[in-house]
């Protein structure tokens, strides 16, 4: 019986990090156009009110 040669596994963690850069960019980009800095400049502490005009 043979034993199977093993591939060395393929390092992934540039591209997990590319990815998770990716959301969190995304995430921000998200909150600018909600205007969610401007909210909180204004001192508004929490969502319960409608969105700025």
């Amino acid at each position: 019986m043979e034993i199977a040669e093993s591939k060395p596994r393929l390092d992934t963690t540039r591209l997990q990090k590319i990815a998770q850069a990716y959301w969190e960019s995304a995430a921000l980009m998200a909150a600018v156009e909600l205007e969610v800095f401007t909210a909180i400049a204004h001192g508004r502490s929490s969502g319960g009110g409608s969105p700025p005009d």
